[in-house]
């Protein structure tokens, strides 16, 4: 009898640091929608991870450089917009998965 492992899905969310988010802020077209400041995004960033862990979701925090994520969107010929931070962190939880 083979003992089967459920596949459970994790989920990636952007996770910024104090001391970048200026420069998230100065490179990002959506700056509009972004929180105005570090400690909202933070308390925003952190309810919206408790609210997905009580619905069974497997969240992990992918650390995002900015200049990283500006490059990879010069690439990628992507603005740096909500969309391409989310493909960025989707790609880099999906490396991170293939490195283990």
């Amino acid at each position: 009898m083979k003992n089967h492992i459920e596949d459970e899905s994790v989920f990636g969310i952007a996770w910024f640091r104090k001391d970048q988010w200026e420069s998230l802020c100065n490179v990002s077209v959506d700056v509009d929608s972004l929180e105005k400041s570090y400690e909202e995004w933070e308390s925003f960033a952190n309810k919206s991870i408790e609210d997905l862990i009580s619905k069974g979701m497997h969240i992990k925090k992918i650390g995002v450089n900015v200049t990283e994520l500006v490059d990879w969107c010069i690439k990628e010929k992507r603005p740096v917009n909500s969309e391409s931070r989310s493909l960025f962190v989707a790609n880099k939880l999906r490396e991170s998965q293939i490195k283990q």
